[in-house]
């Protein structure tokens, strides 16, 4: 049953504009989380993020994935597809469910649930794997406010 979710918080020092475009463009994934996309912002339209542009095709990163809703600078939601690593989980498709708002202390509270992940052997390990991963991508998210668009060379999530 794919009943389980994955949930993570994190303020960042910046504002709604800054993150939802940095969750809603091409520019915008390209400086946190990957280096080659396609998104359109429509729902039904494109959310694909390139993890690997020399793999071979369908194991590169989420290809085929669809936005699924959204409201500016509050929510956007998304496919995502488990990477190479997880051969036989990869058919299975999850849900990225993205909330963001202004933070008391200031910045922008970021909320993201991953929703639709399965229970077992192979999903728990693909669950430890995304909760570390995202953790990763969300730290990436704050450091791309706070030191500037990441550098490709160093570093790369979801592996």
């Amino acid at each position: 049953m794919a009943n389980r979710t994955l949930e993570l918080d994190v303020v960042v020092p910046a504002t709604l504009g800054e993150v939802w475009k940095a969750w809603s463009t091409d520019k915008g994934v390209r400086s946190f989380l990957t280096p080659g996309s396609q998104i359109g912002i429509a729902v039904g339209g494109p959310y694909e993020l390139v993890f690997d542009p020399d793999a071979p095709e369908g194991e590169k990163g989420t290809e085929g994935c669809k936005l699924l809703s959204y409201l500016p600078e509050q929510m956007i939601s998304f496919e995502w597809r488990p990477p190479p690593s997880f051969p036989k989980l990869r058919k299975n498709k999850t849900r990225i469910i993205l909330k963001m708002g202004p933070h008391p202390s200031g910045g922008v509270w970021i909320n993201l649930v991953q929703a639709g992940l399965g229970r077992g052997k192979k999903w728990d390990a693909l669950y430890d794997y995304l909760d570390q991963e995202w953790g990763k991508v969300l730290d990436r998210l704050n450091r791309r406010f706070s030191e500037g668009p990441a550098d490709w060379s160093s570093e790369r999530p979801f592996p």
